[in-house]
């Protein structure tokens, strides 16, 4: 029997993206998949677009409106966390899009490896709307703005629900470098292993309100704040087990 997959996407004034982000989960080649879409009171065109979808899709989206605006994408996703029916659960943010086959490359992936967690590769799409394919222009992007020991991308993840019971979900006290923190509470505190599968299956969309360039000094503040939290549980041989900086 095929497992069951639950998205989580939060979402915040993304209506100019989000129609495009929803249907690359639904045409997912795998089926089996629950859309958990929990918006953080959006002021935009947002929620008309997602009611649009539930009209046709009401057994595979789940769609949560927070009643006041949270600023905070952790609490976001422990609502999501709580939703989700599925044995496997993955991440996309409302103005990304997934290829059409990422569950499922992503899921054989944790199945042949058997692991707990990975991401994956991904394109860049430029605010002009153009795709940056150029791999070592993408790693500049990337660690430009995460340095080093950075995560893989945050909207390509996916995990087994084994994972959320045995470390717990994220930590609200991290409004900005949620990721950060998660992962380095699998890879240092749990010694859990991290991968990255080797295929480009997520478009990463830059654009003037990306809270990972617009609230970069914030999000600096919080990673610093994650390093030193797990600074004694890191060491060489957990750092080479793993997979860090996005690309890997």
């Amino acid at each position: 029997m095929k497992q069951l997959v639950s998205v989580l996407m939060p979402s915040y004034n993304c209506g100019k993206w989000i129609e495009d982000s929803i249907k690359s989960i639904l045409e997912q080649d795998y089926k089996k998949v629950e859309l958990i879409i929990i918006d953080d009171n959006s002021t935009d065109n947002t929620h008309q677009i997602i009611r649009k979808f539930l009209e046709n899709e009401q057994r595979r989206i789940v769609f949560h409106k927070m009643p006041n605006r949270s600023k905070n994408i952790a609490k976001l996703l422990n609502i999501g966390f709580q939703l989700a029916k599925g044995d496997v659960i993955a991440r996309q943010d409302a103005d990304d899009f997934s290829f059409l086959n990422r569950i499922s490359c992503q899921l054989k992936f944790l199945k042949d490896k058997n692991i707990l967690f990975c991401g994956s590769l991904f394109y860049v799409v430029l605010p002009d709307g153009n795709l940056l394919d150029d791999k070592v222009k993408i790693q500049n992007h990337y660690t430009s703005c995460n340095g080093e020991l950075s995560p893989p991308l945050h909207g390509t993840w996916m995990m087994k629900r084994s994972l959320i019971d045995m470390i717990g979900m994220y930590d609200e006290s991290f409004p900005y470098a949620q990721d950060f923190e998660f992962i380095y509470r699998i890879a240092f505190k749990h010694g859990l292993k991290i991968r990255n599968i080797k295929k480009y299956l997520y478009n990463w969309r830059i654009h003037d309100h990306n809270i990972t360039f617009k609230k970069q000094s914030e999000r600096s503040k919080y990673i610093i704040r994650a390093k030193q939290m797990y600074s004694s549980y890191m060491d060489n041989s957990v750092q080479k087990q793993n997979e860090f900086n996005g690309l890997c």
